[in-house]
């Protein structure tokens, strides 16, 4: 099967954006003093990261195309005056009788099951490297938390460079 080898190449805005945004992040610590303009701060290297992922990635760009194309599809931004109102659109009917189909509960349930853990596992990581950048201050490293954000931030770069942009990866026929 051919492949297109400009589209398996790692995303160059990913793996940038994920580096830059994860080491300043985690450098908070050492240019910020207080714990309110740390919090502040981190918001706004969040929201960096957020939009120049949005502006430079190859995910980004497809986000915002699909985007456009929804709301020129949308009939509602339209405002046909024509097209009936309470009318279902078939694209979003689900089949009364597909077997398959996970009930809405079940969804939410494990959905909020899995947002919980990735956050308590998120906070017990931050924690945990705080803790460590600390520990090393108080050794007399300088900029601890910096020397933890570049280490971080090149586990993120790397691990953007290895992830697969999602329409290229299929899954795998059984054998």
């Amino acid at each position: 099967m051919p492949t297109d080898r400009r589209r398996t190449r790692p995303d160059l805005g990913a793996v940038a954006v994920s580096g830059l945004a994860t080491c300043a992040w985690y450098a908070v610590p050492d240019v910020v003093p207080g714990r309110g303009r740390r919090a502040l701060v981190k918001t706004a290297v969040l929201l960096t990261g957020i939009t120049l992922g949005v502006a430079v990635t190859r995910e980004g760009r497809q986000a915002r195309s699909g985007l456009r194309a929804a709301q020129r599809d949308d009939p509602a931004s339209r405002h046909d005056a024509d097209a009936p109102a309470g009318v279902p659109d078939e694209a979003t009917d689900v089949p009364a009788d597909d077997a398959t189909a996970v009930p809405p509960s079940v969804a939410v349930a494990v959905l909020g099951t899995g947002l919980v853990l990735t956050g308590v596992l998120t906070v017990a990581g931050e924690r945990w490297l705080y803790r460590r950048a600390e520990a090393m201050r108080a050794r007399g490293v300088r900029a601890p938390h910096t020397r933890v954000g570049l280490v971080m931030g090149g586990v993120a770069a790397a691990l953007a460079a290895l992830d697969p942009p999602l329409a290229q990866s299929p899954a795998a026929p059984a054998r």
